[in-house]
Parts: structure tokens; C-alpha cells; sequence
């Protein structure tokens, strides 16, 4: 019983092309084009140093911004208004 592996997930068998790093899953990539999205992740990897924390995220600032758009609001308001 000698059978080729097989890509995790697929029915087909795992071919030279699928054993690469990156894999095209829609259309057609030139090679400049692989090139770009290689020199990309590695650009991104390289800028997170493995063994050093991560900082953490900012959880203490709302995400909502401090003003508001004056075209979503009335044109005036009051200054008795309970809105003021």
C-alpha cells in the first residue's frame, strides 16, 4: 500500500507546487507578483521579532471619536435644549 500524500483538506494528491510556501488559491501570478507579496511577509515578519512581547493593545481609550459630523446634525440647538 504505497500512496502519494495528500494536501490537508483536498482529494488530490500533494504535488511539488503545493509543497511551496505561498500557493495562488484564485488566478494567475506572475512572478513580480510573488516576489512583491514574498518580500512583503517577510518585511512583516522580520518587524515582529519572535521572542520578544508583543505590546499590548489600548483598551482604555474609547474607539469613538471626540466630535461629530455637522452635516448628521440639525442646524441649531437650542440652549435650553435638553440636547445642549
Amino acid at each position: 500500500m504505497n500512496e502519494s500524500p495528500k494536501e490537508p483538506g483536498s482529494t488530490g494528491p500533494l504535488t511539488a507546487e503545493a509543497n511551496s510556501v505561498v500557493r495562488v488559491e484564485k488566478g494567475r501570478a506572475n512572478a513580480e507578483e510573488l516576489a512583491a507579496v514574498t518580500a512583503l511577509l517577510l518585511a512583516r515578519a522580520a518587524s515582529t521579532r519572535a521572542g520578544e512581547p508583543q505590546p499590548a493593545a489600548r483598551r482604555g481609550r474609547p474607539s469613538k471619536a471626540g466630535w461629530r459630523r455637522l452635516e448628521r446634525q440639525h442646524g441649531f440647538r437650542a440652549p435650553h435644549s435638553w440636547q445642549g
